[in-house]
Parts: structure tokens; C-alpha cells; sequence
């Protein structure tokens, strides 16, 4: 199964309504940024409200089920639009949960735009869970705070060129392989062959320059 970029946010599209256009802005370009790594992120789940977080609360307490998470309706970030939830997307069209190496690197690119994963949290992990909070507290959004709807855009063609990630490059050393080489960017060997239009991962020469995000 190929599932291709715009199918994939128009996936997601469905899952973010009513959440804040910056956080939005923000779960697109993770989106794109995963696709272009060849990872294909879906969302699913993005506002809940409190009677859902109540119910999802009750889950494994007072309810059949695994508890899934410690906040009670008006006590997630989910409630008020700011958050949202990712899985990965398999080859096949199955969905995986298994924490491993794409998912992390999903967690770091998430990281570099300014999303709070849940998968650093001590107390509670919450390893598909992320969120961008404007710096209000979930008291100052029960007391009725709430960021502004703007989404902040480039002000200028300069701005927008320099808003682009530069691409960063790594020139093959003897010994090297794409496993090595994926494991240093913390990437997969599949990204680097996406990257590099590598049909091969086991042909790659020294003083080969590649392209590792």
C-alpha cells in the first residue's frame, strides 16, 4: 500500500478540526517533514472534549479497559485545542504503537518545531501524545485563558527562504555504512535511501556525500 503526502494530511485534517490553528500549522509540517525522512505519521486524535476525557479517564478505573491516561476532563491540554495525538503508518496500511526508532525520530522532529512530547514526561509517558501550550498553564485554561488564533507567518520572501530547514549533508567515511550513518542522525536506513535515491543500502562509496535530514 502507497499512501502519498496529500492523502496524509487530508487525513489529518479531519482529526484537527477545531484544534488551534498554530498547533495545526505545526502537526502539517511535522507531517511533511516525516514523509520526506519516509515516515508516515497519521493524527488520531486531536480536540477532545471533557465529557470524552472524562470517559477515557474512567477507562481502567471505573471502567473495562488499560488506563491510558491520569487527566481527568479539563485537565489535558487535549480539551482546549492544544494537543494532539500521532501513530505511524505501516507499508501495509496497519497502524503501529511499537516505540521504536521511526517513532522516536518522529518525537525529535516534533521536538524541533516547539511541541512538548508526552514520551518525556516522567510521571506518566505518553509516547503519541504532543502539545504547544503558549506558555498557559491548564489552570490559566480553566480560568478562561486562551492564546491568540493568529498563525505567525513570514513576513517577508527573505523570512520565507530563511524559515527553510537547510539541508545537512555527511561526506561517507571508510568503514561506514547506512546503518552507521542512520544511527549518528538518529534517522533510519530507509530515510537515507528516500534521501539519497539509494537502491542499494549496502553500495555507497567513500567520499560519497549524502544527505542525512
Amino acid at each position: 500500500m502507497t499512501i502519498g503526502l496529500k492523502e496524509l494530511l487530508e487525513k489529518a485534517e479531519k482529526k484537527l478540526q477545531g484544534v488551534h490553528p498554530v498547533v495545526v500549522a505545526k502537526a502539517r509540517q511535522l507531517i511533511e517533514e516525516a514523509y520526506r525522512e519516509g515516515i508516515n505519521v497519521i493524527i488520531t486524535q486531536g480536540l477532545r472534549t471533557v465529557e470524552e476525557q472524562n470517559a477515557l479517564y474512567a477507562q481502567g478505573r471505573t471502567k473495562p479497559g488499560k488506563i491510558v491516561t491520569n487527566a481527568k476532563g479539563g485537565y489535558s491540554y487535549h480539551n482546549f485545542g492544544l494537543a494532539f495525538d500521532f501513530a505511524i503508518l505501516n507499508p501495509d496500511g496497519s497502524v503501529s504503537w511499537n516505540v521504536d526508532e521511526k517513532w522516536k525520530r518522529v518525537a525529535q522532529i516534533g521536538k524541533s518545531l516547539g511541541l512538548e512530547w508526552g514520551g518525556d514526561w516522567k510521571d506518566f509517558k505518553d509516547y503519541p501524545h504532543f502539545q504547544y501550550t503558549f506558555g498557559l498553564s491548564l489552570a490559566d485554561l480553566r480560568a478562561g485563558k486562551r492564546p491568540p488564533q493568529q498563525v505567525i507567518k513570514p513576513t517577508s520572501a527573505v523570512e520565507a527562504v530563511r524559515s527553510k530547514p537547510t539541508p545537512q549533508t555527511y561526506t561517507v567515511q571508510k568503514g561506514d555504512t547506512l546503518s552507521k550513518i542512520a544511527k549518528k542522525y538518529n534517522t533510519t536506513v530507509d530515510a537515507l535511501q528516500k534521501l539519497n535515491r539509494i537502491r542499494n543500502p549496502n553500495l555507497i562509496r567513500v567520499g560519497q556525500k549524502l544527505r542525512v535530514k
